[in-house]
């Protein structure tokens, strides 16, 4: 297990009975503690002179969460049971920093001092299950169409472009529904010039690492959350004390989930860091015309 922290009072991760703990030091009184769906997120905002990350964070579907307080002021949680949850881990960073990351999460809130947020992140340790609402894609009838079907695990598209277009594209996209990002995130999977035939295959992306819990002050996420490239965030591995305090951001979380660093924009892809329940998910058949006209027709996709 993997603890990285950002508070100024220590953590740990304990087993005992064949249980799973993680414990917070020196918190004191607590007010009541939840757990849920936390979600952290970074979008740039500002003009092009004066870019900025500004990140957010955000608990969903809570309910209370079961804790012990001792006389120390020492909170320990129990962690979920081994193989966990198939959802503990989903999200895209962006070559630019922009993105999200879903996890399950703990909140504590203190009688004394600010809240606590506990991100617990797992590898994915069983197999995907897709589903296709709808199986034919059409644009005007004979001008374009493609049948999206799902086997394994894989989803499986092919199509013919028959009429006057510039280009055809077979589109993936990931919308975790957030105001930052009405859009979504779209990958391209397929795309073709002119008629002919186009056809892409695509599986849910699923990581390797170690599990991690990631410990903050939700109310220091968004501080200070500088350009990519300029962060000086040193985070490392502890045991019992806390990081260089400072701003919170996707980047600090995703390099322990395998993405390489942030440097120059132009050097890196959006980065996957998992597929799953959290975002919803649909394939796009889009055909532009040119001069910024398109057509569109597009099918729901449902991950377990």
């Amino acid at each position: 297990m993997h603890l990285i922290s950002y508070l100024k009072t220590p953590i740990g991760y304990l087993q005992s009975n064949g249980r799973e703990y993680i414990t917070v030091e020196g918190v004191g009184r607590m007010k009541e503690a939840f757990k849920g769906m936390g979600i952290l997120y970074c979008s740039m905002q500002g003009n092009s002179s004066q870019e900025i990350l500004n990140c957010q964070f955000d608990l969903q579907q809570i309910t209370p969460a079961k804790y012990t307080n001792d006389e120390a002021g020492k909170i320990s949680l129990e962690l979920e049971a081994q193989p966990r949850s198939p959802c503990s881990c989903s999200g895209i960073r962006t070559s630019t920093g922009e993105g999200y990351v879903i996890s399950p999460a703990f909140k504590l809130d203190q009688t004394r001092g600010p809240n606590i947020v506990l991100m617990t992140f797992a590898p994915r340790t069983t197999s995907y299950n897709l589903a296709v609402e709808k199986s034919a894609l059409t644009i005007s009838r004979d001008e374009a169409e493609a049948t999206v079907t799902s086997d394994g695990g894989e989803l499986h598209c092919i199509g013919t472009i028959s009429g006057q277009t510039k280009t055809a594209h077979l589109i993936l996209n990931r919308n975790p529904e957030l105001p930052v990002y009405p859009s979504g995130f779209n990958q391209t999977l397929s795309r073709i010039k002119g008629r002919g035939q186009i056809s892409a295959t695509w599986k849910p992306v699923a990581r390797s690492f170690e599990e991690l819990i990631f410990a903050f002050y939700p109310s220091n996420v968004g501080v200070n959350a500088l350009l990519p490239g300029t962060m000086n965030i040193n985070a490392t591995t502890i045991g019992s004390n806390a990081l260089n305090p400072g701003a919170i951001n996707l980047d600090a979380i995703t390099n322990y989930l395998g993405a390489p660093g942030l440097g120059d924009p132009q050097e890196f892809d959006d980065y996957v860091i998992g597929d799953g329940p959290g975002a919803n998910y649909t394939v796009r058949l889009r055909i532009d015309r040119g001069l910024g006209r398109h057509d569109t027709d597009e099918t729901r996709l449902t991950i377990t």
